[in-house]
């Protein structure tokens, strides 16, 4: 999970940080990636979707997120 103080909300250091996880992910050779939101927090969804990750509904109380691998081509 992340938190960020609020004087630092809206700086885009989330997606920021989002982004720099999915390049590890990738790297570290994960095809997939899922994260959990709670439903109402909304700065948490908006930094998913703007990262490329896709809703997938709720589940146990979360809301989840997917992201797939990007396909490279050689």
């Amino acid at each position: 999970g992340y938190s960020l103080l609020e004087t630092a909300r809206g700086r885009g250091y989330a997606t920021e940080a989002i982004q720099q996880l999915l390049v590890l992910g990738w790297e570290a050779g994960l095809v997939t990636i899922y994260a959990r939101v709670q439903p109402d927090n909304g700065p948490s969804h908006r930094v998913l979707a703007r990262c490329g990750f896709e809703c997938e509904g709720e589940r146990d109380g979360w809301v989840v997120w997917r992201i797939q691998r990007p396909v490279t081509s050689l």
